[in-house]
């Protein structure tokens, strides 16, 4: 995509925002970024003991026949996987 206009405005010319300064925006969120991370370290911790169950959870819920394929494109069954195969 070269030009995108919306409403009569050249919105990105050449891939690129015409209305907004890309590096600015960048940088403020690299800014913002890293202190979020920190804020939030903790919390991932305390959380991860969660993960096997809740990837048991979904695993469970994906063995389940539920009348139709919930997945898209050509992805193969997963092993014990009841899907339909039309």
């Amino acid at each position: 995509v070269e030009t995108v206009m919306v409403n009569g405005t050249v919105v990105a010319r050449n891939g690129k925002p015409t209305l907004v300064d890309e590096d600015a925006l960048l940088a403020e969120v690299r800014a913002e970024v890293g202190p979020w991370l920190a804020a939030h370290a903790d919390l991932e911790r305390r959380n991860r003991v969660f993960e096997p169950f809740m990837a048991e959870i979904h695993r469970r819920a994906t063995m389940q026949d539920i009348g139709m394929n919930r997945y898209a494109g050509d992805m193969p069954a997963w092993p014990g996987m009841n899907r339909p195969t039309t």
